[in-house]
């Protein structure tokens, strides 16, 4: 009451500066008192509106222009009360920031919840372009798949796109759509060790911001290689139209961005929760990742009972659709691909095993062709003779295709890969039954966050490869509770080519760094250890892949004592069918330091079943130390993804 007569006296004292009439005084502070009788500053809707999660005291969005009340970060009542006056407030010569303009979706909640209607009703310039005129119909949120070279996109990325009318599949109307997008506010040149750790413990404020999807499928497909998936949603208009408001509302908000909490996906959830009623990320675990979104919008229904997620498309990187193009040409086009790459790379001519194929043969080796020096152009920078060797190929190829009959020669091709959705849950839990031949038997717990390794399912990602933070390992054995090992990051990528063209080539190479048991001999024996390995893969077949490495390893126990360990390290990934994977490793590593004793380790694990949330493991380790006894160690594991 003392508020609601505090706003009186001051309205009476502004007079026209706050409202043009007496009737208006009046109307206002009816209002104010219907809202706190039908307490609606406390409403989900509302808090959800201004940011505040929860039973949080204040909104987790920094105070400033997102606000109208200078309490309204720290009070819902206030704001409230702030946008209602502003209501009644005369429009200044900038239409564009009278409240209706600016916050359309807070005021009508009010509307809505008041049963009434804002006394001036002005057309918005910015507010129609940013809502395309009415024309936006549908809302998808898409997945870029992860990126190995950023630590903050590791685990994938998230967008949300609008649709608008008109729209089929992919055509140039789509790729004018808005995007919007969430992330930190990094500055230029930042280190990627810097990046990890101020993005772990919130050391970067994060902004909404916007772009038309061209520009983000570009960045992404083209120049960052990372496929994206779309996952359109099941919305009604009002839903959508919630979406598109609120998202023009938080143009300017600005927060605070952890990495594994407060990111992309934990964002993107509470601004959809806002129109879909039930929907949140995993309440068991800490952190939160983009496939827990998506996991928890592909297992839900709208109110009429159809799914949320209407149709699920992926948007191929410049690199897949290139490497499916190579997959659609026969054996013996596949071989006068490669004879022609090397005879344009060399100075020569066509070679034989082309100019003897008939004319669509040849438009079709040579589509793919161009498809192959568009992907080198964008693959490597600017300049570098690669991107030269690439754009030289092309003109030459550009005016093969001339001479051949017009249009299209290659059917689309079909998508190789499934949906990120379709793969283990990003979390995981396993218990494993563990027998020693010299230490005896043991139960071993693991506790991995996120996200992947050489045995998961291979969905929405390319295959042989994982990625993994705070992956923990404790033993139980003879009644004594010890760390085993405990991985802060280990990054496995084989980059296997299926064409083995010199574009389409990279380095296998892996990363760990963490705490573990030195080795199969002993339990409770850690050290710190940081490794790298780098070299070279190739496929086998159709469902494996090999991988050599030339491994580095330093490690210190905890006297500092430390050790430089060194030696090849060889590595084999098959599967058969999907519920079955192996994957071997085999290595010599010469130690310099500590007890300088080198061995041989060698492991053998299996994959049975292909559950989205659980499979059976069996695992085998070996350990042969240059002298003295061997160890071995067998392991039986239930795992269960959550």
């Amino acid at each position: 009451m003392l508020r609601i007569c505090l706003i009186s006296l001051l309205l009476l004292i502004s007079g026209p500066l706050s409202a043009r009439d007496a009737g208006d005084r009046a109307q206002l502070q009816s209002l104010i008192a219907q809202a706190n009788d039908l307490q609606l500053s406390e409403r989900d809707h509302w808090k959800g509106l201004l940011h505040y999660r929860g039973r949080a005291q204040r909104s987790e969005i920094s105070p400033g222009s997102f606000f109208l009340s200078p309490e309204g970060a720290t009070d819902p009542l206030a704001e409230m009360e702030a946008t209602l006056t502003a209501a009644f407030a005369p429009i200044s010569t900038d239409v564009n920031t009278y409240v209706s303009c600016r916050y359309p979706a807070r005021i009508r909640f009010l509307q809505d919840a008041l049963d009434w209607t804002a006394p001036q009703q002005p057309v918005c310039p910015d507010l129609q372009r940013w809502r395309r005129d009415g024309s936006v119909t549908g809302i998808s949120l898409v997945f870029v798949s992860g990126d190995l070279s950023n630590p903050a996109s590791f685990f994938g990325h998230i967008l949300m796109k609008f649709n608008e009318d008109g729209e089929g599949d992919l055509t140039t109307d789509d790729l004018s759509n808005r995007s919007v997008n969430f992330g930190a506010l990094v500055p230029e040149a930042e280190n990627p060790v810097s990046y990890l750790v101020r993005g772990l413990v919130g050391g970067y404020p994060s902004s909404y911001s916007s772009t038309s999807y061209f520009d983000q499928r570009h960045d992404y497909g083209e120049d960052q290689l990372r496929d994206m998936w779309e996952y359109r949603l099941n919305l009604d208009d009002a839903q959508v139209q919630l979406m598109v408001d609120h998202t023009w509302e938080l143009q300017d908000a600005r927060n605070t961005y952890f990495f594994l909490t407060r990111n992309c996906a934990y964002e993107f959830a509470q601004l959809l929760s806002l129109a879909i009623d039930g929907l949140t990320l995993p309440e068991i675990k800490l952190w939160s990742t983009p496939a827990d979104l998506f996991e928890s919008l592909s297992g839900m229904t709208t109110a009429t009972g159809a799914p949320l997620v209407a149709d699920i498309g992926l948007v191929a990187s410049r690199q897949r659709s290139f490497r499916q193009a190579y997959a659609s040409l026969t054996t013996a086009e596949q071989q006068a691909l490669d004879d022609l790459l090397t005879a344009l790379d060399t100075g020569e001519s066509a070679p034989a095993s082309f100019d003897e194929k008939d004319p669509q043969s040849q438009s079709r080796i040579l589509e793919v062709a161009l498809q192959y020096t568009r992907f080198g152009r964008e693959k490597h920078e600017a300049g570098s003779d690669e991107a030269t060797s690439a754009q030289q190929m092309q003109r030459q190829l550009a005016l093969l295709r001339l001479q051949q009959p017009a249009g299209a020669a290659l059917e689309p091709a079909p998508d190789d890969i499934a949906p990120p959705t379709q793969g283990h849950r990003s979390s995981l839990l396993q218990i494993t039954a563990l027998s020693h031949n010299r230490l005896g038997e043991g139960i071993e717990i693991r506790l991995r966050p996120a996200y992947s390794d050489l045995l998961s399912l291979d969905a929405g990602a390319l295959p042989y490869g994982g990625v993994a933070m705070g992956d923990i390992r404790l033993l139980l054995r003879n009644d004594e509770l010890s760390l085993r090992q405990l991985d802060l990051i280990r990054i496995e990528a084989f980059n296997v080519s299926p064409t083995a063209l010199p574009f389409d080539r990279d380095r296998a190479w892996t990363f760990r760094i963490g705490a573990e048991d030195r080795d199969l001999s002993c339990d409770q024996c850690l050290v710190g250890f940081a490794e790298g390995g780098y070299g070279t893969s190739i496929a086998l077949g159709q469902n494996a892949a090999l991988a050599l490495f030339a491994q580095g390893r330093g490690i210190a126990d905890g006297r500092f004592d430390g050790a430089l360990e060194v030696g090849p390290n060889i590595q084999l990934v098959g599967s058969f069918g999907t519920a079955i994977r192996l994957a071997a490793t085999a290595r010599h590593l010469t130690s310099h330091g500590l007890d300088d004793q080198s061995r041989f380790e060698a492991s053998i694990d299996m994959r049975f079943g292909d559950s989205q949330t659980s499979d059976v493991r069996l695992r085998a380790q070996h350990l042969q130390p240059d002298s003295g006894q061997s160890n071995s160690e067998v392991g039986l594991s239930a795992s269960f993804f959550f």
